[in-house]
C-alpha cells in the first residue's frame, strides 16, 4: 500500500492492525482495503438490530409472546363481537369461540382455495382453540425453538417457523379440499413440528445415515410420537403435524447448521427470514381488516 494511505493517520494514534489479514491499516477506516473485513464496530440501526438478534432466544421469546398476545386477543375480540360469533365453543378450558377464531385468520380449505384467502395460511398458527390447546404448544415451542435458536440463530428460527407453518397450513387445506371437511385449522403445532423436522433434517445430513442409529434419535421418537398421539386423539390435524415435519426436515437437511459460514446459505436464511416477516405483516393486516371491518358493520 502506498505511503499517502497512511498519512494523517498520525492524528489518529497512528495506523492499526487488521484483525483478519493481520495488514496495517489506518483506524479510521471502516473495512481493510487487503481483506475487505470490517474494523470500526458498526452505529445506528444496524448495530441495534443486530445486538437485539444476539439477544439469547429472542426470536423464540418475541414468537412465543406474540401468541400469547394473539391468545388474549381472540377473547377481547369475541367479547365486542355480536352473540352469534359466540355460540358454540370450541370445548372447555376457556374455548374460543369459533365465530372469532375464523373471523381472526383461522384457516379451511374453502377459505383458502375457494375464496383465494391464502393470508391464512399464515394467520392460523398465532391462533389456538382453547387454554389446553396455547399450553402444549407453548410448552413444545419453549424447548424445540430454543434448541433450534441455539444451532441455526434468531433469523433462522423466525424464518422456519414461519415457513413450515405455511406448508402445514397448506398440507391441510389440501387434505380438507379432497376429503371435503370444512373444519378450521388453527395453532402453531405445524411450526413446531416443522422446526423439529429441522433438527432431524440437518441431522440426518450431518452424519447419522445409518437406520438403525438415525431411528434411535431422541429427535425422530419425537416426531412419531406426535403422529401417534395425533392418530389417537380425535381434532387433532395430522395433515399440518406432516406437512410441518417433512417441509422442515427439507429445509434442515439442505440447510445444515454446518453451512452458516458460507455466504450462500446466509443469503438464503436472511432472503427467507425478510419473506416471512413481510408474509406476517401482511397477514396481520388482512385479519385486522376483516375483523375491523366486522365490529364496524
Amino acid at each position: 500500500m502506498a505511503d499517502w494511505y497512511f498519512r494523517g493517520s498520525e492524528a489518529r494514534g497512528g495506523p492499526g492492525i487488521c484483525p483478519g489479514c493481520r495488514r496495517l491499516v489506518r483506524k479510521g477506516d471502516e473495512f481493510c482495503p487487503f481483506c475487505a473485513r470490517r474494523i470500526r464496530a458498526e452505529s445506528g440501526w444496524r448495530a441495534h438490530a443486530k445486538a437485539l438478534l444476539a439477544t439469547p432466544d429472542i426470536a423464540t421469546r418475541g414468537l412465543l409472546g406474540l401468541i400469547l398476545l394473539i391468545f388474549i386477543l381472540q377473547y377481547l375480540v369475541a367479547a365486542l363481537l355480536p352473540p352469534e360469533y359466540r355460540d358454540g365453543g370450541t370445548g372447555g378450558f376457556f374455548g374460543s369461540a369459533p365465530g372469532a377464531l375464523l373471523l381472526m385468520g383461522g384457516s379451511s380449505a374453502g377459505l383458502v382455495f375457494g375464496l383465494d384467502q391464502w393470508w391464512r395460511l399464515v394467520s392460523y398458527i398465532f391462533l389456538h382453540a382453547n387454554l389446553l390447546h396455547i399450553f402444549f404448544n407453548c410448552w413444545m415451542f419453549w424447548d424445540i425453538g430454543r434448541l433450534v435458536e441455539r444451532t441455526w440463530g434468531a433469523r433462522q428460527t423466525f424464518a422456519a417457523f414461519i415457513l413450515t407453518g405455511i406448508a402445514a397450513g397448506l398440507a391441510s387445506a389440501v387434505l380438507g379440499q379432497l376429503s371435503g371437511s370444512r373444519g378450521i385449522t388453527v395453532g402453531a403445532s405445524g411450526s413446531i413440528c416443522g422446526l423439529l423436522g429441522l433438527l432431524i433434517g440437518a441431522e440426518y445430513r450431518l452424519g447419522r445415515r445409518r437406520p438403525g442409529t438415525f431411528f434411535e434419535s431422541g429427535l425422530v421418537r419425537n416426531g412419531i410420537y406426535i403422529i401417534v398421539f395425533g392418530l389417537i386423539v380425535p381434532g387433532v390435524d395430522n395433515a399440518a403435524h406432516l406437512g410441518g415435519l417433512l417441509s422442515g426436515s427439507l429445509l434442515g437437511y439442505c440447510l445444515p447448521p454446518s453451512g452458516l459460514g458460507r455466504s450462500r446459505d446466509r443469503t438464503v436464511w436472511k432472503v427467507a427470514a425478510v419473506c416471512s416477516l413481510v408474509l406476517l405483516i401482511g397477514s396481520a393486516s388482512a385479519a385486522g381488516h376483516l375483523v375491523f371491518v366486522e365490529l364496524l358493520s
